[in-house]
């Protein structure tokens, strides 16, 4: 483990970098979700907020970082960061239903048109010809069957669409092939940050390597899901974490709890696996 002290109270300019994009994610995700929320998910109105955003954090970060330290060699990434790209790129472009990335993308594909969180129900639902007696526990898989006499609300986790119904409104339905593994590159380049302030470039390496290269990792990056999303937030919330017991930069103890947040939103279980560690403990 790296114990130069010296080392360990300095935060360089790759650290700073990597933070800033995973926040940058979080305040798309959390602004896009809130829009939703209050059914505003329209361009011109969560885009000037999440870069105005961005750009508070960029500007509060970047300032506190320095040039280098005896840790850097940041160029050891870069290829393994490509080489996820060229393993994960381009991600499946799942648009159906019956399964997990189905919903989210129908949830995506609705917000993004709408503006709104939940679905509509069409006019053969609302007239009353469909009732819970037809679709036992739920219209379709992931959409539970809606008291409301005019909504249905998917059971799903929201973040993920949001965030995708952002990206659909920027570039287009395209994005669903281009999400996922850029998550999934950011999750490798956070991890080699952590590692390597733990314990210096060559384990980062490894470790980002392991990562990048591993089945599930590559698989998930490219399966419009929200797996990816969660340990791209829960991995920068323990860098900032990490860095903000090293360093005493205050504004990286806020950042570790919004990122944490914004796990939970992105998957909730991370809240009952929290609670389930502390019962063992």
């Amino acid at each position: 483990m790296v114990t130069d002290t010296t080392i360990a109270a300095r935060f360089d300019r790759l650290e700073g970098a990597s933070l800033v994009l995973v926040g940058g994610v979080g305040l798309v995700g959390a602004t896009t979700l809130l829009a939703a929320a209050v059914g505003v998910l329209h361009l011109w109105v969560w885009l000037p907020v999440a870069l105005v955003l961005t750009g508070g954090l960029a500007a509060v970060l970047l300032r506190r970082t320095t040039a280098g330290h005896g840790r850097s060699g940041w160029w050891w990434v870069l290829p393994i960061v490509v080489l996820a790209l060229f393993l994960t790129l381009p991600g499946f472009r799942y648009a159906t239903g019956d399964k997990d990335p189905g919903v989210y993308v129908m949830h995506a594909w609705n917000m993004s048109h709408t503006g709104h969180l939940p679905f509509q129900k069409t006019a053969l639902q609302m007239s009353g010809a469909l009732s819970s007696a037809d679709y036992p526990g739920a219209l379709w898989r992931g959409f539970e069957f809606s008291t409301s006499a005019t909504q249905v609300m998917p059971s799903f986790f929201h973040m993920w669409p949001a965030l995708l119904a952002g990206s659909f409104q920027v570039v287009g339905f395209r994005a669903l092939a281009v999400v996922g593994p850029l998550l999934g590159a950011l999750g490798v380049l956070l991890a080699f940050a952590l590692v390597r302030r733990l314990f210096g470039v060559r384990y980062a390496a490894l470790a980002a390597l392991l990562l990048a290269v591993n089945m599930m990792q590559v698989w998930q990056s490219r399966y419009p899901t929200s797996e990816v999303l969660a340990q791209t937030m829960y991995i920068g919330a323990a860098l900032a974490l990490l860095i903000a017991v090293q360093t005493h930069i205050r504004s990286l103890g806020w950042l570790a709890g919004l990122l944490t947040t914004c796990g939970f939103l992105a998957r909730g279980e991370g809240v009952v696996g929290v609670e389930i560690g502390r019962a063992h403990v």
